[in-house]
């Protein structure tokens, strides 16, 4: 397994995932109303993201279901052909619609020769009609996984690929194979990646993606405000152990009540130190006060940002000076993880 050869992009990046269940996707095949009400909420996302210096916007079929039929979005979008050509032509018109810069085309899990022609395709007539460049998305599980990314990466010269994120333990091979791409001018995005994987001690999902691939990252966080009946529900456990904050030196995203208040100003730079130092120094009253615990757990997230921020600049230091295996040595979570994801793979590759 190679290191990373270039630094992660530190610039915000923001994606707006809208997931598509059957409802949804009929609606929005068959109302005209559906396509105004998706567009005013791209518009409210990009004034949100004004600073972004990337915004994107997904329309995702989904392939789980509430129903009773067990009808999918996705498998809708498999048996008919027309309604998958409507469903992505409107999807198109509506980023366009919304000044996206960059139109991204959903993943449809179809056979890799319909799929081919499909991809192929849109790829032409987007690039003849804007002379921009489209973001065509793969699920890291497709069973032709290794044939979309060559037809993307080197048939159609693709600089930018969408990945919706899986374990790296349920499809070692998948990953393995983006290491053929590490020298080449492309950038693989990873999207609905969690913040962290309990199966590895909590550690930050983000912060082990770059040693597996993949360059730029956008991070499946909760609303940060919640339902007041949802919160008043009684919990199992104490609100405060909901709340995660990130530790640079471990790379883990630990429960807010294990972190020190000092040791969490020290890696922010936060204009009312006093007001932090006081919330954090009462998180206990999160257990009982709806309004502090939405606070601290929005808090939460800023702290993140910043702290991951200040972490792939010390990355790409030592990249830079072609020391990325002290940074690994340095971390005490990240090294072992390489270790059992090289073995798996190697497993994998072996039986």
């Amino acid at each position: 397994m190679r290191t990373p050869t270039a630094a992660p992009i530190d610039s915000p990046v923001l994606i707006n995932i809208k997931t598509l269940p059957p409802g949804d996707l009929q609606n929005f095949i068959t109302k005209n109303e559906t396509f105004g009400e998706f567009l005013r909420k791209i518009g409210v996302f990009n004034r949100v993201g004004q600073y972004s210096n990337i915004r994107l916007t997904l329309l995702q079929p989904t392939k789980t279901t509430l129903e009773k039929d067990g009808i999918t979005s996705m498998k809708i979008l498999q048996r008919s052909s027309t309604s998958r050509e409507k469903f992505l032509r409107l999807g198109i018109r509506l980023q366009q619609e919304a000044g996206m810069d960059v139109v991204t085309v959903p993943f449809i899990q179809l056979p890799f020769s319909i799929l081919k022609k499909l991809t192929t395709e849109m790829h032409r007539d987007l690039t003849r009609g804007t002379g921009g460049e489209p973001l065509f998305f793969v699920d890291v599980n497709y069973h032709d996984f290794e044939s979309v990314i060559h037809l993307l990466v080197d048939d159609l010269e693709c600089q930018i690929v969408g990945l919706i994120q899986r374990r790296y333990s349920d499809y070692p091979l998948h990953y393995d194979y983006l290491r053929k791409y590490y020298d080449h001018d492309v950038a693989f995005m990873s999207v609905q990646t969690s913040r962290f994987d309990e199966n590895f001690d909590d550690i930050s999902t983000m912060h082990y993606l770059p040693f597996l691939g993949n360059d730029i990252y956008a991070v499946k966080v909760p609303k940060p405000f919640y339902d007041e009946a949802e919160l008043e529900k009684p919990s199992k456990e104490p609100r405060l152990s909901k709340i995660r904050f990130f530790d640079k030196q471990s790379l883990k995203v630990k429960p807010a009540g294990s972190f020190d208040t000092e040791r969490v100003l020290a890696d922010i730079r936060y204009q009312d130190q006093d007001i932090i130092r006081d919330m954090l120094d009462n998180r206990e009253e999160v257990n009982g006060d709806n309004a502090k615990f939405q606070v601290l757990n929005s808090f939460s997230k800023v702290h993140e940002l910043n702290t991951s921020q200040l972490e792939f600049q010390d990355l790409r230091t030592q990249i830079g000076k072609s020391e990325t295996q002290h940074y690994i040595d340095s971390k005490q979570a990240l090294k072992p993880l390489l270790a059992i994801a090289r073995k798996r793979a190697q497993t994998t590759l072996n039986s």
